[in-house]
């Protein structure tokens, strides 16, 4: 993947490629719920607003199912005004939208941070399991016992 024109091929097909959104002319707002990276998000954005199209970066937290329950957390970044105009949309899946920042991008770096902070729990919870069961315990007595605490996976 070439990270230097925006990341993902195809956020840069939709968003730049010659049949994209870039290449219309009634387009007056674009919202990027993928996960590309800050780097890509601004790349994008960039070369949208100079045909004058303004730029969201707005990753969902939750996974397909809390998209499609509506359950999601947004993270928004970009212009205020275009969330605004935009916000009925991302609260159709979203139930928390929040703005993070005004630069697109900074909604992707807070996405990133959460997948790390997920990453890192599924890492610690994989080492507590393997650390009971190391002692010769069932794995399904330390789940059981971790779904009714506060450790809950």
């Amino acid at each position: 993947m070439d990270h230097s024109e925006g990341g993902s091929s195809i956020v840069r097909t939709v968003a730049l490629g010659e049949s994209g959104i870039i290449a219309g002319n009634r387009g007056r707002f674009y919202a990027d719920l993928s996960t590309t990276g800050p780097t890509a998000a601004g790349v994008v954005a960039r070369r949208l607003a100079a045909k004058g199209i303004v730029t969201l970066d707005a990753p969902p937290a939750g996974g397909v199912t809390g998209v499609m329950t509506g359950t999601s957390s947004v993270m928004v970044s970009g212009d205020p005004v275009a969330l605004s105009e935009l916000r009925w949309v991302l609260e159709a899946f979203g139930r928390k939208v929040v703005h993070v920042g005004d630069h697109v991008g900074q909604g992707q770096a807070l996405k990133l941070l959460n997948n790390m902070i997920v990453g890192a729990n599924l890492i610690a919870v994989a080492e507590g399991i393997l650390f009971w069961m190391k002692y010769g315990h069932p794995a399904e007595i330390i789940l059981d016992m971790l779904n009714g605490t506060t450790a809950r996976i």
